[in-house]
């Protein structure tokens, strides 16, 4: 467990928990951004920078220092007794539907890991505070914000023709992330890191 937070105890910080990427792996989840760049159908939405790609884990949203050093607590008690596993994404969809979307993601293969994982985290910080999450858990990487209305079958059309590579990454810690939005597009930083079986 690694603390970079300086705020005050009783000031407020926007924060999410998050699996971040290797740096492998944001090198081929660009290749495919730059793919889907040329298509025109996709020049007005707004791209995530290579850095930025998380899969969120849990939304905490605006929580105290306090708050954070007991929730930090409890995580390294809970994460400590876990093992590291591995996530492979092969899936290029809309979110969260065809009709309505609101981003561009890859999604990853079903893993009873990654949901016990998020199950954890869950039940973690209810314990302090923190809002009940009332959207169930759909993990993914967003790759690009969407925001006007997309034709559904040039979405799909357009999708088909990316072809995934093997899109692998091994989860051996989690970080609690500070989310800054600005006139750019939201600003991260880590807070904290919590390795995966201590």
């Amino acid at each position: 467990m690694e603390l970079q937070s300086s705020t005050g105890k009783n000031s407020t910080t926007r924060t999410f928990i998050a699996i971040t990427l290797s740096y492998s792996l944001q090198k081929e989840i660009t290749k495919i951004i730059a793919q889907l760049k040329k298509e025109p159908l996709y020049h007005s939405i707004r791209w995530t920078k290579p850095k930025n790609l998380h899969l969120t884990l849990r939304f905490l949203g605006d929580i105290t220092q306090d708050q954070l050093a007991k929730i930090s607590l409890e995580l390294f008690s809970c994460l400590s007794k876990l093992r590291s596993f591995t996530l492979q994404f092969d899936t290029l969809i809309p979110f969260p539907d065809t009709h309505s979307p609101i981003a561009l993601v890859l999604k990853p293969v079903t893993s009873n890991e990654l949901n016990n994982l998020a199950h954890i985290i869950d039940n973690c910080v209810l314990q302090y505070g923190v809002s009940s999450e009332k959207r169930a858990f759909h993990p993914h990487l967003t790759l690009a914000r969407i925001k006007h209305k997309l034709p559904c079958h040039s979405t799909h059309e357009s999708l088909a023709k990316i072809h995934l590579p093997k899109l692998v990454l091994e989860v051996k810690q989690i970080n609690v992330m500070h989310s800054k939005p600005t006139p750019l597009g939201s600003y991260y930083k880590s807070l904290m890191d919590f390795q995966i079986g201590g």
